[in-house]
Formats: C-alpha cells, structure tokens, sequence
C-alpha cells in the first residue's frame, strides 16, 4: 500500500487538477451514513458519494459471514459441553442408585 499526496500524485499520473477518488476517514464511525447523506446533499449530482459498505459489498457479506460462522461454531461447542456435563451427571447418578436406597431395574 502506497500512501502519497493528492498532488504528487496528480504529477506521477498526469491528471492535473484531476481527481477520481477522495477517501473521508471520519473519526466517529457512528454517524457515517449520516456523514454521507450530507456529503450527497453538498456535492449534487456531478460527484458520486458512496460508503465503505456501498463501495466494497463483499467485505460486508465476509463479515457476515464470518460473524454466522462464529455462532455455528459456538453452539456446537456448546452443545459438547452440555453433552459433558450431562454425562457427568449421569454416572454420578447411576453410582449412587444403591447407596440412596433407589433400586432401578437395568434393561
């Protein structure tokens, strides 16, 4: 990644008094789509403004991804350490029938 100013690049391109794109880095990310709905409203209808979601829609849908995946895996693990907990529970059950006075006919 290559990090120049507007006008050396300008130069390095020859594209005086041009430019393609401006990327706005706010410092709260919160109010973005708000940012943007006033920077449509300001520049008309000669500049294009766009998010970083509108711009790049595949990052958001790895994201997403990536998030549903974390839930899958999640619940997966949680479910073996139900599983754990109930086998535990089980055996601990089934060793003391004798001992509590229980007697519980085996298959």
């Amino acid at each position: 990644m290559l990090f120049i100013s507007l006008p050396t690049a300008q130069t390095l391109f020859d594209a005086e008094g041009f430019v393609t794109s401006v990327v706005i880095s706010p410092g709260e990310t919160t109010q973005l789509n708000l940012l943007a709905n006033k920077l449509r409203n300001s520049a008309g209808p000669a500049f294009e403004v766009m998010t970083w979601e509108e711009m790049m829609p595949e990052i958001v849908q790895h994201i997403e991804t990536d998030v549903a995946g974390t839930y899958i895996i999640l619940g997966v693990l949680y479910l073996v350490i139900s599983f754990g907990i109930f086998s535990t529970l089980l055996m601990m059950v089934s060793e003391r029938q004798r001992s509590s006075g229980c007697w519980w006919p085996s298959a």
